[in-house]
């Protein structure tokens, strides 16, 4: 008696490799197009926190619009968390940051927009500036609020890290 292979697709799958390549990307391709399918982005979120109070600014012209968030934005490609954290605090908000270290998650669906984020919360220790509105087109109010008195509406990713620190 011969033995079955457990994974018969997987083995099928691996004689591929010693087909000609034009002929593995036409059948690898025909599951699915990349063009065809959605993926969520990656944002970063910046956590900083001066004298008790903490970063944030009122969001304008993107979506979440007319919401408090923190400083943050698109992670760029090849650039790594932490110096997504420092730049993009940095150009929204004047502020300068340093040591940024890795917090939290959250998976953001915003339904009604058609948009998917993976945010990645980065804790930054403040360094130097004054805060101020520096990208007038995605911010129209930053400031340092108090922890115990944070405005409101939050933006979604805001509210998704409030609820898994149970802050809500």
């Amino acid at each position: 008696m011969s033995a079955r292979p457990l994974f018969p697709f997987l083995l099928r799958d691996l004689n591929l490799l010693s087909e000609p390549p034009q002929f593995r990307v036409r059948y690898i391709g025909s599951f699915m197009s990349s063009s065809q399918k959605n993926y969520p982005k990656v944002g970063i979120g910046v956590i900083v926190v001066k004298n008790g109070k903490l970063l944030m600014g009122k969001r304008i012209n993107t979506h979440g619009g007319n919401t408090w968030s923190l400083p943050g934005g698109k992670l760029e490609f090849n650039e790594t968390w932490e110096e997504c954290a420092i730049r993009e605090c940095s150009e929204e908000t004047g502020i300068k940051i340093k040591n940024p270290v890795f917090f939290l998650a959250t998976n953001d669906i915003m339904k009604e927009e058609g948009k998917h984020y993976i945010t990645i919360y980065m804790k930054g220790e403040y360094e130097l500036g004054e805060a101020s509105v520096i990208e007038s087109d995605k911010f129209i109010e930053v400031g340092w609020f108090d922890l115990n008195d944070l405005p409101l509406p939050r933006f979604l990713s805001l509210s998704n890290l409030w609820k898994k620190l149970k802050l809500v």
